[in-house]
């Protein structure tokens, strides 16, 4: 992913990867962090949709703070 995220002219210096197979908790953890971080936004894009996030970047440079999540990247 990191490759293609830097293909696409993307930083790839900050982040945390949640790892693990179904009913480890990973979505459960996302929804926790989105709920309590008070003051941010939540951007939440498909896999699939990786050829527009440089879209997605530039919109949360505008709505900073802001958690980007990319579900289901398999």
């Amino acid at each position: 992913m990191r490759d293609a995220l830097r293909r696409l002219g993307q930083s790839t210096r900050k982040g945390i990867l949640l790892y693990g197979p179904p009913g480890t908790g990973k979505t459960h953890t996302i929804r926790y962090l989105a709920t309590n971080l008070a003051d941010q936004t939540t951007l939440i894009m498909a896999a699939q949709e990786v050829g527009a996030l440089g879209e997605y970047m530039n919109l949360a440079r505008l709505l900073q703070p802001v958690l980007v999540v990319i579900e289901d990247v398999d």
